[in-house]
């Protein structure tokens, strides 16, 4: 996804595809978050993957993140943007909240938008 689109397309598309994988891996992750403390590498497999998704949101947001002087500090905007657009965001709204793919996908689109949202003088 090319970092100069706009804001909404980039949210849309990225939750598109994430739908998409969270989906289809959903299983595979429940089942290895079990095992995850007692296998050093499903940890470090596990642990790669997740830098992906974060090291992509980075990518992807990075005009965006470039407008907020804190988005890479601890507690920042990409870590909101990271947990928003997780899996374990989506399997929340999928399993505990009994959400269909096209509404947890709304509400996470309404959370990443909101986030990414501008205030008054620009800034993030």
């Amino acid at each position: 996804m090319p970092p100069d689109r706009a804001t909404d397309h980039k949210v849309a598309a990225l939750l598109a595809q994430r739908g998409r994988m969270y989906e289809v891996m959903g299983p595979i992750r429940r089942f290895g978050l079990g095992l995850e403390p007692h296998s050093p590498g499903l940890a470090e497999v596990m642990a790669a993957g997740d830098a992906w998704f974060r090291a992509d949101l980075a990518e992807v947001f990075a005009p965006e993140l470039g407008r907020d002087r804190d988005a890479f500090a601890p507690g920042g905007l990409l870590d909101a943007l990271e947990a928003a657009s997780s899996w374990a965001a989506w399997d929340h709204l999928r399993t505990r909240r009994g959400l269909d793919g096209p509404a947890a996908r709304a509400a996470l689109e309404r959370t990443l938008r909101a986030l990414l949202a501008p205030t008054a003088d620009g800034a993030l």
